[in-house]
């Protein structure tokens, strides 16, 4: 057994070193399967950081009695930093040409590094990231949804403009990221405490392609403590995003749009008693933790009033639908319901660009 590991090492002789970068703040519930999924790599040039971000939990525990094939650092901030700044601490802890992220309760399959580090090799660009597909699992490490998400696509700093449209390169455990990056683009943003990644993808496809391998290699757990479930933090930082992507010229257009988009988003999570009033609606939303201020006046009163518009639209469609009951009477033809719905958008676009 130990010579077929050697003889496996051999094979990769030559190749660049991986550092995994792995935070993890009170992840005890599945940091275990996490670093084992690490020993499962095929490629096995690579060194391990682990980042905890002053957990409270037994974290400190498993991480002691850990003991891996890899070379490992264990770091502990004295006090919680959050996500970007345990990721930034174990980036520069390292030194290896590539960094790979996993946060603690994702999973990689076995050639994850293996097939990544060989795209990135044998291109003939000087790739920044490569990324990957994934698939979805519960709480339990269950795939019950066999969909493969690979909507991701390949960038380079001439179309990195698409990126204003949602995160084209994955979360961080998909990502490979060349370190010249992160010494050219900075770190993540530690003032975020959501869509960091999505962030910084964007300043490194200013320099860099980016290339996506069409594989399913990393699964993403969702459970009740994941991110996305927070709706006012994934908000806010929405806003920031957009509001940042606004200020550069090549993705203005699309950006101060989708700034204009969430923040009419961002009153749909107001109580309908504190959207009376413009200044009430404000104030709920300080209350939310996002700072209106950060954006203009000049694009939260006409997303108030687009808000406005468009939920008394609704209000009154939904009268007319249960006073007449038009659904149910479409239910009997397709093309029916297919021309209710087509109606129904169209008059809802006309509100949206009367108000806005």
């Amino acid at each position: 057994m130990v010579s077929d590991m050697s003889d496996h090492i051999q094979s990769f002789e030559g190749s660049p070193v991986v550092d995994i970068v792995v935070p993890v703040y009170n992840g005890s519930s599945h940091l275990r399967e996490t670093l084992e999924c690490i020993e499962h790599q095929s490629y096995p040039l690579v060194k391990i950081y682990i980042v905890d971000d002053h957990s409270t939990d037994s974290t400190p525990d498993i991480l002691a009695s850990h003991v891996s094939r890899f070379p490992v650092s264990i770091i502990r901030h004295p006090v919680n930093r959050g996500l970007s700044a345990a990721r930034n601490t174990g980036i520069a802890a390292g030194a290896g040409k590539y960094i790979a992220i996993l946060d603690a309760d994702d999973l990689w399959l076995p050639a994850k590094l293996e097939h990544q580090v060989g795209l990135i090799e044998a291109s003939d660009l000087r790739l920044g990231i490569v990324s990957c597909d994934f698939q979805i699992i519960d709480e339990f490490g269950n795939c019950n949804d066999p969909t493969v998400y690979d909507y991701c696509c390949d960038l380079d700093p001439s179309t990195r403009d698409r990126l204003v449209l949602g995160n084209l390169v994955s979360g961080g455990s998909a990502a490979l990221i060349r370190r010249e990056c992160f010494e050219q683009c900075g770190g993540f943003d530690e003032a975020l405490s959501a869509c960091e990644d999505w962030e910084m993808w964007y300043r490194i496809a200013g320099y860099y392609p980016i290339r996506i391998l069409r594989e399913p290699l990393v699964l993403v757990r969702r459970h009740s403590q994941s991110m996305q479930g927070d709706t006012p933090r994934m908000l806010r930082n929405r806003i920031e995003v957009f509001r940042r992507f606004a200020q550069d010229p090549q993705s203005h257009r699309v950006a101060a749009s989708c700034l204009f988009n969430e923040c009419v988003a961002a009153f749909r999570y107001l109580s309908p008693s504190s959207t009376f009033s413009f200044d009430q609606a404000m104030l709920q939303l300080q209350d939310m933790g996002i700072d209106s201020r950060a954006v203009s006046p000049s694009i939260w009163r006409p997303a108030y009033r687009h808000y406005r518009l468009t939920s008394f639209f609704f209000s009154c469609w939904r009268f007319l639908d249960d006073r007449f009951r038009i659904r149910q009477r479409l239910s009997r033809s397709s093309q029916a319901r297919w021309l209710y719905r087509g109606l129904r958008w169209r008059i809802q676009s006309f509100f949206g660009l009367f108000s806005s």
